[in-house]
């Protein structure tokens, strides 16, 4: 949180960049809305474009990149 409002507080006054945060990918949209809210809660005005897991050869190649994360309970 430090970061993102340190780099506001930089770019927004001094360039015309249009700027977004970026995540790879999300699989609770619940804790994602969560996430966003807390960002705004905190000030960080930037736009948020959420990843999604794109196509997979298999079920069982997104089941294993889960694990890798730990993703847990959502899987």
């Amino acid at each position: 949180m430090e970061a993102l409002r340190w780099k506001q507080a930089i770019i927004v006054p001094r360039t015309d960049a249009k700027m977004a945060i970026a995540t790879q990918s999300a699989f609770e949209a619940k804790r994602s809305c969560a996430w966003a809210d807390h960002l705004r809660a905190e000030a960080v005005i930037w736009p948020i474009h959420i990843g999604i897991a794109g196509p997979w050869q298999a079920a069982k190649t997104l089941i294993k990149f889960a694990n890798c994360l730990r993703i847990g309970p959502s899987l």
